[in-house]
């Protein structure tokens, strides 16, 4: 198909800078759809953007080291993806591969036990309803 020629102007008029994009497989879009890319999809020539997945914890209030938690993720009514990823960010460490975990009920939950004490963000995501994060506070088990 060919390409898009972008140049950025500066206020006197000139073009200083520019890019050439190739448009084959692009589509031009709304700024709505732009701003909902994970969760925009082109199906039989209409735009439909999922609702985002919601996420929530089983404890706001920070936990010991050893105790459990439980992170929910909530897909919208009538979703239809069947599986959340879960993973887990430590100190800016990603802690272990991503685990995928069925949809029942609309809802994904995964349990997790932290063995030090600090942040984690844990976030969750779908194919269709993008992705969301929470971050859990571990402190030191009390003697």
């Amino acid at each position: 198909m060919g390409n898009i020629y972008l140049v950025a102007v500066d206020e006197s008029g000139k073009a200083h800078s520019g890019a050439s994009i190739p448009i084959d497989g692009y589509l031009q879009v709304t700024e709505d759809i732009y701003n909902n890319i994970g969760r925009a999809f082109y199906i039989d020539g209409e735009w439909v953007i999922y609702e985002r997945l919601s996420i929530a914890k089983s404890s706001d209030e920070p936990i010991s080291v050893g105790d459990e938690i439980t992170v929910t993720a909530t897909l919208p009514a009538d979703s239809p993806d069947s599986a959340v990823t879960f993973s887990v960010v430590f100190n800016g460490v990603l802690l272990s591969e991503p685990v995928e975990v069925a949809v029942s009920d609309g809802q994904a939950v995964q349990a997790y036990i932290f063995d030090k004490p600090g942040y984690y963000t844990v976030s969750a995501s779908s194919t269709h309803h993008g992705g969301a994060a929470t971050v859990i506070v571990v402190k030191e088990a009390e003697a």
